[in-house]
């Protein structure tokens, strides 16, 4: 993660700048994931004050989205200029999205990753921080290459063997050859564990084929799920892939869930969080739906065995998540 210099303090407990870093980071991202964000400091109610504010003064916008039939937020060149010059190694001067769906939903479900198994994880690297960083200062077991940015990425670790999971979130069909590829920019990284979400069982069909197919996978290290799944049960989907088929995302860290057992996550669920209303208390995903099966934190006795991956995901070491190395492997690019 990339730590902004300096904050206003002019405001209460949580600060304009935090707000605006916060959305810099994930592009576009729904009130709901903003106010689980914040909510240890600061009410929902007050929290879309704080987004309506910044709205009026032009420093944030709400985009329409026909996908999801709201509303989510992603900045303006007004709040960017706001923060920029506090944003450590910043190399480009990005900050609009490209494909507002697709970001919506990579927010969500990588945010939601990062938050439930938050005592796991030490950091997370978004997609916006990839493309604006030099690769020269990603943390230490992060490919430091540009011949392919996930997503985002998922640290378990800062050492340089440390093990990684990159999210991959395919809304749109590619061509069978582009899997293939980014299969083997996979092979080459064996510290790094995928997990992909595909809009389409069509979509994940040809993804699982290429992973299945390359030589040094053969299908392993990597979780293939498709949307409908997620959003019917939530983290408790199950894979749909090979050696992996049934292994849900909460399969992928040793276990801390003990510490929290039979905590309720209603804010932390993919309904919630991809909820697209404009306040995050009247939101829809607020309330417990009738049919949607909101995740409890199991309890020690029942914490699900770790994914047998080569290599096995380590328990993290505590350390600072932002890294000054600047050594960098040398990579050759997967074949055109």
């Amino acid at each position: 993660m990339i730590y902004l210099k300096n904050q206003d303090r002019r405001y209460s407990s949580v600060h304009d700048q935090e707000i605006l870093y916060f959305i810099w980071r994930w592009k576009v991202v729904g009130v709901p994931v903003i106010a689980g964000q914040f909510s240890d400091r600061c009410s929902h109610k007050g929290i879309y004050n704080r987004v309506r504010a910044l709205i009026r003064e032009g420093q944030l916008k709400y985009i329409y989205m026909n996908d999801f039939n709201g509303f989510a937020l992603t900045l303006t060149k007004k709040g960017f200029t706001r923060i920029k010059d506090d944003i450590g190694n910043l190399e480009n001067e990005g900050y609009k999205s490209e494909a507002t769906a697709h970001d919506f939903i990579v927010s969500a479900f990588h945010y939601g990753l990062f938050r439930i198994h938050s005592s796991f994880f030490v950091d997370a690297l978004t997609e916006s921080e990839l493309r604006n960083t030099s690769p020269q200062n990603y943390p230490p077991p992060i490919p430091k290459t540009k011949v392919h940015r996930p997503d985002g990425y998922l640290l378990a670790g800062v050492t340089p063997t440390s093990s990684v999971i990159a999210i991959e979130v395919e809304w749109s069909r590619k061509e069978a050859s582009r899997y293939e590829q980014l299969a083997e920019f996979y092979s080459k990284y064996t510290n790094v564990f995928g997990v992909w979400v595909a809009k389409t069982e069509t979509i994940a069909t040809i993804i699982l084929n290429a992973l299945n197919a390359n030589a040094v996978l053969r299908g392993k290290r990597h979780l293939v799920f498709i949307w409908k799944d997620l959003l019917e049960n939530d983290w408790n989907a199950k894979s749909i892939n090979g050696g992996n088929t049934g292994k849900t995302l909460s399969d992928l860290v040793p276990s801390n869930y003990g510490k929290t057992a039979g905590k309720p996550l209603e804010n932390l669920t993919l309904f919630f969080l991809t909820r697209a209303g404009k306040t995050p208390s009247t939101s829809i995903g607020y309330k417990k739906p009738e049919k949607s099966q909101i995740v409890t934190v199991p309890g020690a006795q029942k914490t699900p065995p770790s994914i047998n991956i080569t290599p096995d995901i380590p328990k993290p070491t505590p350390s600072s998540p932002v890294s000054q190395s600047t050594q960098t492997q040398k990579e050759e690019p997967p074949h055109e």
